[in-house]
């Protein structure tokens, strides 16, 4: 995980009936503009990053592995 402090505003709630409600929010630097520090968005990018590269390898290995059991499926029928 990752630990930043940084202030945000709620800018939007959007609810949802199937799952949790969704928020979004606005960070805001010290001076009052919209965004994170350099620092914490630095870190904040590459944890992002991470997530999303493992979900995505995850979802590839899955489909890989679906497709070649279902070619081998096939095969056995010819």
């Amino acid at each position: 995980g990752i630990h930043i402090r940084a202030d945000a505003v709620l800018v939007m709630k959007r609810e949802n009936p199937n799952s949790d409600p969704l928020y979004v929010f606005m960070f805001t630097r010290p001076d009052g503009s919209s965004g994170l520090q350099a620092d914490s968005a630095v870190r904040l990018g590459k944890k992002i990053y991470q997530m999303i590269t493992n979900e995505t390898k995850n979802v590839l290995h899955d489909a890989f592995s679906k497709a070649g059991i279902e070619e081998r499926n096939e095969t056995l029928f010819l």
